[in-house]
């Protein structure tokens, strides 16, 4: 298969080390394509992730119901940029992350609750909220395809200045993969390699675009057509056509 190029910590540069035609790989998210080869990920005492998305227990700190943070937070965009610890929470990885408080996500957790229609009901609650956030809303719920909202201008100014959300659009789509909802990935790229490349509305996410957000695609055939795209962005066929699903 494909390999990737990953992130840990508070920002993401382009990864130094070893490339092959100007996409750095970088061992972390090969591990996550793989499915985190040799990790059991898979301890049944722990589930706060689970029961968090079942509404019976608040997170760490902010002490909220998932179902508080999107109808309190919504549109709190304020809000959402200053706290960091929901994030974790919103969308556990099998990763630690800056939140100590927060639980790794663990394989159980993830299989139930993709098995689970009101968890997954919030689960897609929460990536609407993150893409009002940063600009965005679904112009096709089944598809996942991607539209400017409203007031994208004002979102994509925060998106280019406050660089630590490249970090959490990589929890995010990594988040996706793992319950079930990859067919959201290759939209949701489609449309900021648009807003990047072709509009030119978004410049800072970039690099994270090119060296991160891509390799979270585990479908290989998803993850060529953008490396297609992103190795020259001028050619032809254009990104529409060149990514559109048979």
């Amino acid at each position: 298969g494909l390999a990737g190029g990953g992130a840990s910590g508070s920002t993401q540069d382009a990864p130094k080390g070893g490339a092959a035609g100007g996409f750095a790989i970088n061992k972390d998210m090969q591990r996550y394509r793989m499915g985190y080869p040799g990790e059991s990920l898979d301890d049944p005492s722990l589930d706060e992730n689970l029961r968090f998305y079942r509404n019976e227990t608040r997170c760490v700190p902010d002490n909220k119901t998932v179902d508080e943070i999107h109808t309190q937070w919504a549109t709190d965009y304020a809000g959402l940029e200053r706290k960091h610890g929901f994030i974790q929470w919103l969308f556990p990885i099998h990763e630690m992350g800056v939140n100590d408080a927060a639980q790794i996500l663990q394989r159980h957790e993830a299989a139930a609750m993709r098995g689970d229609q009101a968890v997954m009901s919030r689960v897609r609650r929460s990536y609407e909220m993150m893409l009002g956030f940063y600009g965005a809303e679904l112009a096709d719920s089944a598809r996942g395809t991607l539209r400017r909202a409203s007031n994208y201008r004002e979102r994509f100014s925060n998106l280019d200045s406050r660089m630590h959300n490249h970090l959490r659009i990589t929890r995010i789509l990594k988040f996706l993969g793992e319950v079930g909802l990859e067919h959201l990935k290759l939209p949701f790229l489609t449309f900021f390699a648009q807003q990047v490349h072709v509009e030119r509305a978004l410049n800072s996410p970039k690099s994270s675009l090119k060296h991160y957000w891509i390799f979270t695609l585990r479908e290989d055939e998803d993850l060529r057509r953008m490396l297609v795209f992103l190795k020259d962005t001028s050619a032809d066929p254009p990104l529409s056509v060149l990514l559109e699903r048979c």
